[in-house]
């Protein structure tokens, strides 16, 4: 899951317990950390004695100053010590920086038990951070929690009703995918949103992928093109993908596929498939570029080593046809089979006429029928042309043979098994 780094969080200087200050004193050091700023203290003098007299937002700041060395070496055991003396005291921050250390052994032996009851005082407390930490914890597993959607979905609310961004983004996901609550694409959009609103990139694109495809809302390109726009500003590979299929269909926008072609550049210049994948199909159509198949083969290549199975499945065909790259059936048989095991359609389709012709593997009329099958089925009916071959190749199975083959075609289902069980079943051909 995506986390905000603790150095981020331990900057967040607010106490749990009031501290006496001089309003409107511009040389007190901790004035700006008492209205409840976001600063970082430099070690001085007036910041220890205040800590040494027991003052609970003093201890975490020398705590603070210990563990990024601001104005002193680096020392993780000292911070420690102060953010332990804070914490003891009710300063929530200082109880999650504790959690951490534990969590991560700076400054102190690593110790789960000790991490999560940290974790947990502080959320008690309403510290958001702590909150959206034991989401983690109880979604992953970890620490000696158990895995608890419904726990990690109560933490994470708790975070997000303080406006943690991170938190609603998690929420967001939670009724996207409906994990620890009912699945209800509205409500995700609306968490999205509240985390989109305070510039969180990744719930901008969401948002902006949910309004794309009308989900939880009705269908809306203008403000899909808004979010994918906020996030691509901020560099966010996903958004300036969907910036390209917008322009590439003129969806809420008019059709460019230069623009496209630009966007999708943008993308896979950051290593994202689906960009690199985009790029490739554009090569290979040349629309927005000059047509070259040796191109989109490159940008196949470095999709499809990411297991992105519609990707697998071009540079196969390339390889098939000997387009862009050296004719190869093996290859274009070892992707077309990598694809398929993510039960992509096109991959299913052209592995099928390849064991029905006998094309590079053993000819298999019932292989055939099997992954013709899980084609039609991936395509959700709507490939005539795999639907047709389905059926062709069932007049030529015995009621036996037809059996065998729907057997294996529910047996295919498995990304895991996929390769094992063609490999046992094509054994027995081969012999």
């Amino acid at each position: 899951m995506w986390k905000v780094g603790s150095a981020i969080l331990v900057f967040l200087l607010y106490a749990s317990a009031p501290v006496a200050l001089a309003d409107g004193n511009a040389n007190d050091p901790l004035a700006a950390a008492g209205q409840g700023k976001e600063v970082q203290q430099q070690y001085s003098p007036l910041i220890e004695s205040r800590a040494l007299a027991g003052d609970s937002n003093a201890q975490r700041i020398m705590g603070e100053i210990w563990d990024q060395g601001r104005g002193v070496p680096i020392n993780h055991a000292k911070a420690f010590l102060w953010f332990q003396r804070s914490a003891m005291a009710g300063n929530s921050v200082a109880a999650f920086k504790l959690g951490e250390m534990y969590d991560t052994g700076e400054g102190v032996s690593a110790n789960a038990v000790q991490s999560q009851i940290w974790y947990r005082k502080a959320a008690d407390q309403g510290y958001a951070p702590a909150q959206r930490e034991l989401g983690y914890l109880y979604e992953q597993g970890r620490k000696g929690l158990p895995l608890d959607p419904t726990q990690a979905a109560f933490w994470f609310e708790k975070a997000a009703s303080h406006d943690d961004a991170d938190a609603q983004y998690e929420m967001g996901l939670i009724y996207e995918n409906g994990k620890g609550r009912p699945k209800n694409p509205s409500l995700a959009l609306y968490w999205y949103l509240k985390a989109a609103g305070q510039g969180l990139a990744r719930a901008q694109n969401n948002a902006g992928r949910l309004y794309h495809h009308g989900l939880g809302t009705a269908q809306n390109y203008a403000e899909a093109r808004h979010w994918y726009q906020e996030a691509a500003k901020q560099g966010f590979a996903l958004s300036q993908s969907g910036l390209g299929v917008l322009y590439e269909y003129g969806l809420g926008v008019p059709q460019d596929y230069t623009l496209a072609v630009s966007w999708y550049l943008k993308s896979a210049e950051q290593g994202n498939e689906l960009g690199e994948y985009q790029l490739g199909l554009m090569y290979e159509k040349g629309l927005g570029i000059p047509q070259n198949d040796a191109e989109a083969a490159v940008w196949f290549t470095k999709a499809s080593k990411k297991g992105y199975a519609p990707a697998q499945a071009l540079l196969a065909q390339l390889f098939s046809r000997g387009l862009g790259v050296p004719l190869d059936l093996s290859r274009a048989i070892s992707l077309y089979r990598l694809a398929a095991a993510q039960q992509n359609p096109l991959a299913l389709k052209n592995l099928a006429l390849f064991y029905y012709k006998g094309h590079g593997v053993p000819k298999s009329a019932i292989v055939a029928y099997a992954l013709f099958n899980l084609s039609v089925t991936a395509e959700g009916g709507q490939d005539s042309d795999a639907s047709r071959m389905r059926e062709e190749v069932a007049k030529e199975l015995t009621p036996k043979e037809l059996n065998a083959a729907e057997s294996l075609s529910q047996q295919l289902l498995s990304p895991h098994e996929f390769q094992s069980t063609l490999d046992r079943f094509t054994a027995g051909i081969a012999r």
